[in-house]
């Protein structure tokens, strides 16, 4: 789950440790008629999402929704995150014998799997779809990934979240030096997981890319991920049906020569999403504040959602990203 998202949205540890308790035991239609009720409540209840999710939406395309369309597409959207949310748990119910019942798989790419089976491969996850499902049931493809454990504030957020994501053998890292434990793990042939459209701080470990045509200071793990040991980065997008089960699309591994550099990386990992997202948006985190920052030189700097603001950091990385600067940091041992 976005960890902007989740600091929007105050989390009580009381309620996520009954959800975590109670939410696996409920019959899957319950539960399936629960999700809509919380994400149209969250719709209503959550302003300042609701604010930023149109603001994110009419910035990211432009002229082609209507209000009614703009309303029903937000609304949409949480009602997709509501039953994230709830599945992350109940995802606890799905063993080896019983996915295949939940989850149906179309994975074209089935060469740059059984390379990934020997090699070890980059996961890219982006927070579109049930993510979390999809997530989850990568491990029943014969996978276990190690990424980067979110910390909260409070640890029992952490540790619940740890478990749950824990659960079907994927493992968690602290953030303390996680890109090089990260290395490590896919140097000795194991998997990593990324998020390609999580944003982070221009003085972070970060890189530029447009996203739906505007720029924004994303995560540069995964091209420090693939420029260090090269092995493919795979993907697969988890879209919620109508029944309550899933449909698993898995896109083609995406391979990179040595002269990429990590802003292109980046970028091919967030094109190879973009479209499903333009087809689809009512299935990504449109409330998260994705474009933070304006650019000092753009011709399209109007565009930009009214939470976007000048940044002097954000124009430094941009200038280092253009010189080509940022390379001399992610190359070598």
């Amino acid at each position: 789950m976005a960890a902007g998202f989740k600091k929007q949205i105050p989390i009580s540890w009381g309620a996520l440790a009954l959800a975590f308790l109670i939410v696996p035991t409920l019959p899957r239609w319950v539960l399936l008629g629960i999700a809509p009720w919380l994400g149209t409540i969250a719709y209503y209840v959550h302003g300042d999402g609701r604010r930023t999710a149109f603001a994110n939406l009419a910035a990211a395309f432009p002229g082609r929704f209507d209000q009614v369309e703009l309303e029903r597409t937000v609304r949409a959207c949480y009602r997709s995150w509501a039953r994230t949310y709830l599945d992350q748990f109940w995802t606890r119910r799905i063993t080896e014998e019983n996915y295949r019942e939940y989850t149906t798989y179309h994975l074209p790419d089935s060469q740059g799997l059984e390379e990934a089976r020997k090699t070890g491969a980059i996961w890219m996850m982006p927070h579109y779809g049930n993510f979390e499902w999809g997530a989850n049931n990568v491990a029943f493809l014969g996978f276990h990934y190690t990424a980067i454990a979110q910390d909260f504030k409070n640890e029992r957020l952490t540790d619940i979240f740890r478990q749950n994501r824990e659960f079907h053998g994927h493992q968690l890292i602290p953030q303390e030096k996680a890109m090089l434990k990260l290395l490590r793990v896919l140097r000795r042939g194991g998997n990593a997981a990324f998020l390609p459209d999580l944003t982070v701080r221009p003085s972070q470990a970060a890189t530029i890319i447009k996203v739906f045509g505007l720029k924004a200071s994303v995560t540069i793990l995964g091209a420090f991920l693939v420029k260090r040991t090269g092995v493919p980065v795979l993907t697969g997008l988890c879209f919620p049906c109508h029944d309550g089960t899933y449909f698993v699309e898995g896109l083609p591994a995406l391979r990179f020569s040595e002269e990429a550099t990590a802003q292109e990386i980046a970028q091919a990992c967030w094109d190879a999403v973009e479209p499903k997202i333009a087809a689809h948006p009512e299935h990504w985190l449109w409330m998260y504040k994705h474009f933070r920052f304006r650019p000092a030189n753009d011709a399209e700097a109007e565009r930009y959602p009214f939470y976007a603001h000048r940044s002097r950091a954000f124009n430094k990385l941009e200038s280092t990203v253009e010189s080509g600067a940022q390379e001399a940091s992610l190359v070598g041992d």
